[in-house]
């Protein structure tokens, strides 16, 4: 007996997007989720960016398709991010490095 399909639909509001932050002196590129008006949900962190952070809810204006001018935080994510520069002896420690150990 053949069973029913059904034919899901998805859509997606999700893209990447450069944002223009203004007081940093900063643009870098993004992945959003457009939601009603000027707001975006940050679904990534945007890299350098200190006004943001993954999971943000931002009001920005457009400036074209691709690029828009942070505004303003409308609601602060809860995920806290930890951020970390390792030396290169954790990234590439000697006993690792192919030069060392010739």
């Amino acid at each position: 007996m053949p069973t029913a399909q059904k034919e899901v639909t998805v859509s997606s509001s999700i893209r990447n997007v450069s944002i223009n932050f203004p007081e940093e002196g900063l643009c870098t590129g993004c992945e959003v989720e457009d939601l009603d008006g000027n707001k975006y949900l940050l679904r990534k962190h945007p890299l350098m960016a200190e006004s943001v952070q993954y999971g943000d809810l931002i009001e920005a204006m457009a400036e074209s398709p691709d690029q828009t001018r942070f505004i303003r935080v409308i609601e602060g994510s809860k995920v806290t991010m930890h951020e970390y520069i390792p030396s290169k002896d954790i990234i590439a420690p000697a006993s690792w490095c192919w030069r060392h150990s010739l």
